[in-house]
């Protein structure tokens, strides 16, 4: 378990909600998706809004976020436009609002985002990032980010913070 990453994505959550309380997030909250530029499922998933529908789960943002950049993980982006398939990082929160609004008046034909951990063809995706970023056992990773795993009122960046801490004063070495 690398308790050092763990930490810092919980520290991280504290400041994301204390955006969000102000007002002053520039991407929503979801646990549903590592990114999302989708402002058409705002109504379906949005645990917390903002004005454009741009979201990103607790790894999304962790995979925004220099530091975590710095260790490997990131917001990978593969979208289809005019027949022409693009992959791309996506650096920070700006660049995802961009992808959105690119998305929309270029009208993609397709696109997806992925966490991805690693560079090159040892880039691990998802799920197998998520665990082996953080050094975590599927169990873990599925309490700590997957949606099912929470009720509706509690996906928020605040209670991902208090799991992540709880889960570390239980595999305390």
């Amino acid at each position: 378990m690398n308790r050092e990453r763990l930490s810092r994505l919980a520290d991280l959550m504290d400041e994301v909600q204390e955006l969000i309380d102000q007002r002053k997030a520039t991407v929503g909250f979801n646990l549903n998706y590592w990114g999302d530029i989708r402002p058409d499922l705002r109504a379906k998933s949005l645990q917390v809004e903002t004005e454009c529908g741009t979201t990103a789960c607790a790894c999304g943002y962790a995979a925004l976020h220099p530091w975590f950049q710095r260790e490997g993980l990131r917001l990978y982006l593969s979208y289809k436009h005019d027949g022409v398939n693009t992959k791309l990082d996506i650096r920070d929160p700006r660049h995802l609002n961009e992808m959105r609004q690119r998305s929309t008046e270029e009208n993609w034909e397709s696109f997806k985002l992925y966490l991805r951990f690693g560079n090159g063809n040892d880039s691990i995706f998802s799920k197998g990032a998520v665990m082996d970023f953080f050094g975590i056992p599927v169990h873990v990773a599925e309490r700590l980010f997957y949606p099912y795993a929470y009720e509706r009122d509690e996906m928020q960046p605040k209670t991902v913070a208090a799991r992540i801490r709880e889960v570390l004063r239980r595999h305390d070495d």
